[in-house]
């Protein structure tokens, strides 16, 4: 109990963002200041709008947006190496890999660590 306690002393400032499509909720965007002009960010949207091409749309929109009213220099977003579909998702929009890593937020699961868009 006390780890939890700690952790979210500690977390970074975050935010939840609805994804919305003709009114109704169909995911949301999280992000992580990680620091002045750096955020964290990342996206789940409901399996039935996946690969309808909206995710691509909401990523770009939501990222334009955010970057210029938080006055964001660096961006950066964490995705499960065996998430391929996210991972070649992400590659599509512009990101690049910059490392893996073993995170022990997701319990030994092996991750492409961050992927990058600077």
């Amino acid at each position: 109990m006390q780890e939890t306690i700690e952790w979210f002393r500690n977390k970074p400032k975050s935010e939840y963002w609805l994804i919305l499509l003709s009114g109704s909720h169909i995911g949301y965007f999280r992000v992580f200041y990680t620091s002045t002009h750096s955020i964290q960010i990342g996206a789940d949207l409901h399996p039935d709008f996946i690969g309808r091409g909206i995710g691509g749309k909401a990523y770009i929109n939501f990222a334009k947006n955010i970057l210029v009213k938080k006055n964001v220099k660096h961006c950066t977003l964490k995705v499960l190496k065996t998430n391929l579909l996210a991972y070649h998702f992400y590659k599509k929009l512009g990101f690049k890999e910059i490392n893996e890593s073993i995170s022990d937020f997701e319990k030994g699961i092996s991750v492409v660590g961050l992927i990058s868009l600077e």
